[in-house]
């Protein structure tokens, strides 16, 4: 089986492959047009309801259209790939892949235009692409990778015809109740804060997405530095941590399953994502080994985790992280982002507007908005004027 399910015409599929398209969003949906037009009265056009793979949600709806322009004009800043050397092109081709698979606008056919487009684009760009030799499942759980973690390496290797290195897949330390561990290290110095659970598995899911990508931009770099394989096993154990289904969020859920208090682990503002999630899963990790085996076993049956991990939708995760450390000028920016950041605006306006208000309170006050629009993101929610276009 192909890993891309193509329409039936496999001529016509062969003969747009060898020509010239447009390559911009509108350019996107018209091949799709031209690929399933006779078989099916959407092609061409926008899906109107959630669309999931493997029990992960794409791109939610308000959010295709723009995305599909925020993409392709990157592209276009790009000039479209060329002039790139072989591993340059392959790797940003691999991420163009896994970015319009994350968003999938279709209802229908989204893996068979993707791997057309990226033929296009290949040719185009003076390279051949491999779309039709990998089996299904080795493109599946490559594709995964790409869309739960967005690491779209192995994505990479498969376009150009490449072996997938045994490397590229991060190691996890297991104990022996079956949990993945971060690996041992120094104790660490510095102020301890309480945290519920619940926050701190909140605190997780607001910088997870920000720690892998941390975690994995240093595996990449220590493989690029050729370091030796004990020099690297660490930072891959971590990736793998982060990456587990049982890692630090499901943990946590387990603890708060337990209705375990407090944690104390060591924070300041300075740390990175990768720094904070470290100290919070660690401090975490010091809970789980308080819990008995019988204990601990039954609330590892109790709190049911999927196959890919704790499922959502990795690309509303990734705007909601987006516009949390963005600048307002960055969110302002970005189409996907606008209207999210007016409605922030104007709620900051008007609490700035509350005298009886102290300087912290009106910080602790656009930081609660600001946390409760992002949630709006990862949901898939519009807000102002879009919010009131969709309800009428």
């Amino acid at each position: 089986m192909q890993p891309f399910e193509k329409p039936v015409a496999s001529r016509r599929y062969a003969a747009l492959a060898a020509s010239e398209s447009r390559l911009t969003a509108d350019g996107f949906l018209a091949l799709h047009a031209t690929l399933f037009g006779a078989s099916h009265d959407k092609a061409g056009q926008i899906r109107e309801t959630p669309l999931s793979w493997n029990g992960w949600t794409f791109a939610h709806v308000p959010m295709i259209a723009p995305s599909l322009e925020t993409h392709f004009a990157s592209l276009a800043e790009a000039d479209d790939l060329k002039s790139l050397s072989r591993d340059d092109f392959f790797d940003a081709l691999a991420h163009h892949v896994s970015e319009l698979h994350a968003i999938s606008p279709f209802c229908i056919g989204n893996r068979s235009t993707i791997a057309l487009h990226a033929e296009q684009v290949a040719r185009m760009a003076g390279y051949a692409v491999e779309t039709c030799g990998p089996s299904k499942n080795i493109w599946d759980e490559q594709l995964a990778l790409s869309f739960v973690h967005k690491d779209h390496r192995g994505i990479s290797y498969l376009l150009k015809g490449a072996p997938i290195p045994v490397d590229l897949f991060p190691e996890s330390v297991i104990g022996a109740n079956g949990l993945p561990q971060l690996p041992d290290r120094d104790a660490s110095t510095g102020r301890r804060y309480q945290r519920t659970i619940a926050r701190a598995k909140r605190e997780l899911e607001d910088y997870i997405s920000e720690a892998r990508d941390q975690a994995m931009a240093h595996v990449i770099a220590l493989t690029h530095a050729a370091v030796s394989r004990s020099q690297l096993m660490p930072a891959s154990q971590i990736l793998g941590f982060l990456r587990h289904p049982k890692g630090a969020v499901f943990q946590a859920a387990l603890l708060d399953a337990a209705n375990y208090g407090i944690i104390t682990p060591v924070l300041h503002d300075e740390q990175s994502p990768l720094e904070r999630v470290r100290e919070i899963a660690s401090a975490i990790g010091v809970g789980i080994t308080q819990q008995s085996p019988g204990q601990l076993e039954f609330l590892i049956e109790t709190v049911s985790v999927p196959e890919y991990g704790v499922r959502g939708s990795p690309h509303q995760d990734r705007l909601a992280t987006r516009f949390l450390t963005n600048t307002a000028e960055q969110n302002h920016a970005d189409p996907r982002l606008a209207t999210y950041q007016r409605a922030l605006d104007d709620i900051s306006a008007t609490v700035k507007q509350n005298r009886s208000f102290s300087p912290k309170r009106i910080a602790a006050k656009i930081d609660q908005a600001r946390r409760e629009i992002a949630a709006r993101i990862r949901n898939g929610e519009m807000v102002g004027a879009d919010a009131n276009k969709r309800a009428a």
